[in-house]
């Protein structure tokens, strides 16, 4: 057997597996990385998302109040006697801003218009033939819009005075209404095409010509029957109430019209028929 307290024997050195003393602890070495992108957006954004964020709402702001100012703010209206006639012929009838001025302002600058187009001399001839020929595609669009934009309003400002007048007066308002008509058309005439005729003779003869027609249709079918002018314009007035009115609107002015020819046809304008004598 071999000794091993012999000192002379090979002793072979291993380290022990487990260990009694305490594992010598190293540091951990940080390693140094690049930001990642998401921290550079986040202190990008806490830096500049403040002053970024204010001047975006002030831009909104204010494109809102341009907006708004351009919808709801004053118009500019050319004077119709004293501003080039070009001028106040395109704002007048080729300029959407027209239907935003109150209905007695778009009457006043019509009369005026008129007024001015009876009494022009020539170099405002030639400038209105030229005026007249450029119209064309959407401007031409845009006169008709302005146009029967002002005659249903008026239309509809009869049919407001209408609904809320007593019964035993809705008759006379009509007649008031038709003279106001028929003056208006004098006033707004460029030409003096309308003639001299007083409103109330002309209202009688319509009168006459709208009981003439009523009595053909009972003699005839009534696609024989032509229709009276009144009935015409009444007719193209109402086409028009159908696509630029709300219902209410609607609803009144329809009405209107409707009495107003049983009113010219001598028919009572509560039930349409002929009226006792």
């Amino acid at each position: 057997m071999t000794n091993n307290d012999d000192p002379n024997t090979y002793k072979p050195h291993f380290e022990p597996l487990v260990s009694d003393e305490p594992a010598r602890t190293q540091p951990l070495r940080r390693v140094s990385r690049r930001p990642r992108p998401s921290r550079k957006l986040n202190e990008l954004v806490a830096r500049f998302g403040k002053p970024v964020g204010i001047a975006v709402a002030s831009l909104g702001v204010f494109t809102g109040a341009v907006v708004a100012y351009q919808s709801f703010g004053p118009i500019h209206t050319p004077s119709a006697l004293t501003d080039p006639l070009d001028d106040v012929l395109g704002f007048a009838l080729l300029d959407a801003y027209f239907n935003r001025l109150p209905l007695e302002k778009r009457i006043e600058l019509a009369k005026e218009i008129a007024a001015r187009i009876r009494s022009m001399n020539g170099r405002d001839s030639t400038m209105l033939a030229a005026f007249a020929a450029g119209i064309a595609g959407k401007a031409r669009d845009q006169l008709a819009d302005n146009l029967s934009g002002m005659m249903v309003d008026l239309f509809d400002s009869y049919a407001q005075k209408y609904t809320e007048a007593p019964d035993d007066q809705k008759e006379n308002l009509i007649e008031s209404s038709l003279l106001e008509l028929l003056q208006l058309q004098h006033d707004l005439d460029p030409a003096g095409v309308t003639g001299d005729t007083p409103p109330q003779e002309e209202l009688a003869q319509m009168k006459k010509d709208a009981t003439d027609r009523a009595q053909k249709r009972t003699d005839r079918a009534p696609s024989n029957v032509r229709r009276t002018n009144a009935e015409e314009t009444l007719a193209q007035v109402e086409k028009d109430v159908n696509t630029r009115t709300n219902p209410a609107q609607r609803a009144r002015t329809v009405r209107f019209m409707r009495d107003t020819v049983r009113y010219l046809r001598g028919q009572s304008i509560k039930t349409g028929k002929p009226k006792r004598e």
